[in-house]
This record gives C-alpha cells, sequence and structure tokens, in this order.
C-alpha cells in the first residue's frame, strides 16, 4: 500500500521510500521531516484527484 492509498486518520508503518531520479534532493528533504522506514506516519488529510497529503509523523 502507498502513503496515497493510506485513507484519513488510519496509521500505517514506512517500509520504503520511492522515489524517482529525476527529483534531486528529495530523498534528502523527507529524510530531515522523518518520512524514513519503520516509522509511523498517520493521514489527516488527503486532497481529491491525487492532490496533496496532509500527514503527522
Amino acid at each position: 500500500m502507498t502513503l496515497a492509498e493510506l485513507k484519513p486518520g488510519k496509521l500505517a508503518i514506512i517500509e520504503k521510500v520511492q522515489i524517482g531520479l529525476q527529483v534531486e534532493g528529495l530523498a534528502n528533504r523527507l529524510e530531515a521531516i522523518g518520512i524514513i522506514p519503520d516509522r509511523q506516519v498517520q493521514v489527516l488529510r488527503s486532497a481529491w484527484f491525487g492532490g496533496p497529503l496532509h500527514i503527522r509523523v
């Protein structure tokens, strides 16, 4: 399951972080804000049509 598929209010543990090669520096930014393997996250809100997610780490 991806983070985008997680329903608002649900908790999950991050297994891995997949980032496309074209996004330079994104891996460092995600790590800096705590989006790393074995970390618990919760989706607070999600926008329609694959828009932004509001999450708690």
